[in-house]
């Protein structure tokens, strides 16, 4: 009976404190406006940056030259891209270039996903890409996520990938 008391306490006191934790934590964080005007200002810079260049596809695909920038760390031998329907292997890290260069997402080696289940920007690089190359990818926010926090990513994000496209496995 008392462990059956202790039990309750626990679940409505365990994510109260949680809660409360989480947010002494992070109490120093930069605010919303804060984050988007950071994440607007390292955009304009790597689009200003030597060795950065904008995707070719960015004025047919999203109507003027504002979206995804790309380094070329490796080309690959191939000449074969992916369709937007097609499903992929590839070897990604995706990250913040912010003051921590956090990684938001670890992926791994030889992940498959299809070119359409990501977000338009690595979409776009990924149809531009050719079996064995190795791109750095800077994606803005209104191509990544948008204005929307998703899982660990906050509002207005720019994301940057480290990808290697390894194979174009199925066509539509």
């Amino acid at each position: 009976m008392i462990q059956n008391k202790l039990n309750k306490l626990l679940i409505f006191i365990l994510p109260l404190f949680l809660a409360v934790f989480f947010a002494a934590c992070s109490s120093g964080d930069k605010t919303n406006e804060e984050w988007q005007k950071d994440n607007d200002a390292i955009y304009e810079k790597i689009k200003n940056t030597s060795g950065w260049e904008a995707l070719e596809a960015n004025h047919m695909l999203y109507g003027g030259p504002e979206g995804v920038y790309i380094k070329v760390i490796e080309k690959g031998t191939e000449t074969e891209s992916p369709f937007q329907t097609a499903q992929v292997k590839v070897n990604y890290m995706g990250y913040f270039l912010d003051d921590k260069n956090q990684t938001f997402d670890k992926g791994g080696m030889n992940v498959i996903f299809g070119v359409d289940k990501v977000v338009r920007g690595f979409g776009a690089a990924l149809q531009q890409m050719h079996v064995g190359d190795k791109w750095e990818i800077c994606i803005p926010y209104y191509l990544g996520y948008g204005t929307s926090a998703y899982s660990t990513i906050r509002g207005y994000s720019t994301l940057f990938f480290e990808v290697t496209l390894v194979e174009i496995i199925q066509y539509p």
